[in-house]
C-alpha cells in the first residue's frame, strides 16, 4: 500500500508540473543544469547506525515553468551512499518549487520545497515517499552553496532517508 501511495504522489506531482509547463511555454533550450556534491548527514537512527556521514551528489534540472506565481520547477536527482556505491545506496527524486531573492542571477538567495520519492537499496530495497525543503545562496552566476532537509517514511527495515544535507554546486 505504501508504494502505491508513494506512486501515486509522484505522478500527482508530475501531473500537476506538466500543465504548469504547456502553459509557460516550456522551452527546453532555457533548461538550467546544475551539479552538486557533498555529504548527508542522517538523523534517523538506524540509517545513523550505518554510518554518520554519507557523501551525496546530486544533478537539477531548472525549468521556468512553475506551479506557484513566482517560483521556477526543479527536478532533483540525487545519489547518497556510505561506501562508495556497493550497497547502502539512495536515488532520492523530487520535484521542487524554487523561489529566488531576486531575477538577476548571482549574489543571490533561493529556497525550495518539494516531494518525490526514493529508491532505497537497504536491505530489502524499497521505494519511500519523500520531502525536500532547503535554501541556497549563489556566490555567482556559477557557483552556490545548499543546504536542505530530507525526510522520508520508513522501509521494511525501519530506516529513512530523513537528516541534513550540505552541498555545493555549479550551474551549467
Amino acid at each position: 500500500m505504501k508504494r502505491l501511495l508513494t506512486l501515486g504522489a509522484i505522478g500527482s506531482a508530475f501531473a500537476l508540473a506538466l500543465p504548469a509547463a504547456a502553459q509557460s511555454g516550456l522551452d527546453f533550450e532555457n533548461t538550467r543544469l546544475s551539479l552538486r556534491a557533498g555529504g548527508f548527514f542522517p538523523i534517523d537512527e538506524d540509517t545513523r547506525d550505518l554510518d554518520n556521514f554519507w557523501f551525496a551528489a546530486g544533478v537539477d534540472f531548472e525549468f521556468d515553468a512553475s506551479l506557484v506565481k513566482g517560483a521556477v520547477t526543479v527536478i532533483s536527482v540525487d545519489w547518497l551512499t556510505r561506501v562508495s556505491g556497493a550497497r547502502d545506496n539512495a536515488f532520492p527524486i523530487v520535484v521542487s518549487q524554487r523561489w529566488y531573492s531576486s531575477q538577476d542571477p548571482g549574489r543571490r538567495s533561493y529556497w525550495h520545497v518539494g516531494i518525490g520519492a526514493t529508491a532505497s537499496d537497504f536491505r530489502p530495497a524499497d521505494i519511500l515517499f519523500t520531502a525536500r525543503a532547503g535554501i541556497g545562496l549563489e556566490m555567482n552566476e556559477r557557483v552556490f552553496f545548499e543546504a536542505n532537509i530530507m525526510w522520508s517514511d520508513e522501509d521494511h527495515g525501519n530506516r529513512s532517508v530523513t537528516g541534513g544535507a550540505a552541498f555545493v554546486g555549479i550551474r551549467f
